[in-house]
């Protein structure tokens, strides 16, 4: 078959048409940059420069759902920017992670002082730029891959106002859920109300698409279904709604997963970890959610080894179990910044080769 374009690729693999390789897409945190909004769109170049990726999903500081509603987190690695850079590289060894500051949510009374934010302002509104300077500095490179910006779901930002991206701080918004709901509903009424808007002013700049990411809450680990529906399911249909003139990637994080209880969803692709404990296989869901693409299959921890092999492994057994119909070869989640490069570019290859007679 003729070699596609990115964009033919993705929509064909979408609508089951023949292909002539599986699209490929990977993305990751540099902790050293993102907060920079230069930085930020510099680190975004750099995943498509190395990696020439069909989907280059926008990897977002996890921080700025919630830094217009008051939450600090400090980047004690960052490194200043002015202008984008072109050339930039990650460092060696990675920087850290960055550190919580200043929760947005301290106490039950703080949920009531949440206001709808405008998503051309403030953080929402330098994510609106960062978006529109990456779309320009791939035309500058001649690449055209397909864009989507990362937007996590109404209760995950909820818990990223409480400071947590787990751990004990997790535990707060569980209380105030099980012991106030009501104060809850209206804190994620809020919050579902912004980012409806940001969502739409997101696909107004011409990103093509967002992966939208239930983090750790759509998991039995954590709550029960019921749980899930009340505080989870009804807020994430009424943003989902405000992207449907996109490409929607909905990504179901953790082991113990809701995928196939939200299978309902009215999204094009389905991303998750298909080998952590007591998720569905790509297969399984292919099988029960039939007309939705499947995106994932190689883990962090094949991808994090010093040399390629389990991760190609993995990346075989994927095409495999799916025939490469309807997959896109991705990590299962962020990759790790410890992971080397090598790794995601031999599987790249591997994909690649695929295509060629």
């Amino acid at each position: 078959m003729t070699k596609m374009k990115s964009r033919e690729r993705v929509e064909s693999v979408l609508k089951g048409n023949p292909i002539d390789r599986p699209p490929i897409a990977f993305w990751g945190h540099h902790y050293d940059v993102e907060y920079s909004l230069a930085g930020h769109v510099s680190s975004a170049l750099w995943w498509q420069r190395y990696l020439d990726l069909d989907i280059l999903k926008v990897q977002c500081r996890a921080s700025y759902h919630g830094e217009d509603w008051g939450l600090r987190l400090s980047y004690p690695e960052a490194q200043p920017f002015v202008g984008v850079d072109h050339g930039y590289l990650p460092p060696e060894p990675p920087a850290d992670k960055p550190q919580l500051v200043t929760p947005a949510v301290s106490s039950l009374k703080d949920w009531g002082q949440l206001h709808p934010l405008k998503p051309t302002l403030g953080a929402l509104g330098e994510r609106l730029a960062a978006l529109e300077a990456i779309k320009a500095g791939l035309e500058r490179m001649g690449q055209d891959p397909l864009v989507i910006e990362t937007v996590f779901n109404p209760i995950s930002i909820a818990a990223r106002l409480v400071g947590c991206g787990g751990g004990q701080r997790r535990e707060i918004l569980l209380k105030h859920m099980r012991e106030q709901p009501d104060v809850i509903h209206g804190a994620l009424q809020v919050i579902t109300s912004t980012f409806r808007d940001y969502v739409r002013a997101v696909l107004k700049t011409g990103i093509d698409g967002i992966f939208f990411a239930t983090t750790d809450w759509a998991s039995y680990d954590l709550l029960t279904a019921d749980e899930y529906a009340e505080f989870g399911r009804q807020y994430d249909l009424q943003v989902l709604e405000a992207m449907q003139d996109g490409l929607i990637v909905f990504h179901v994080c953790n082991q113990n997963n809701m995928l196939l209880e939200l299978g309902d969803y009215p999204v094009d692709v389905f991303s998750w970890a298909p080998s952590d404990p007591g998720n569905p296989t790509l297969s399984q869901v292919q099988q029960n959610l039939s007309g939705k693409g499947v995106m994932g299959g190689i883990s962090n921890a094949a991808l994090s080894e010093s040399v390629p092999a389990n991760a190609l492994a993995e990346a075989q057994a994927a095409y495999n179990e799916t025939n490469g119909k309807g997959w896109i070869c991705a990590p299962n989640c962020s990759v790790w910044p410890t992971s080397p490069v090598n790794n995601m570019l031999a599987v790249s290859d591997y994909v690649r080769s695929l295509g060629k007679p």
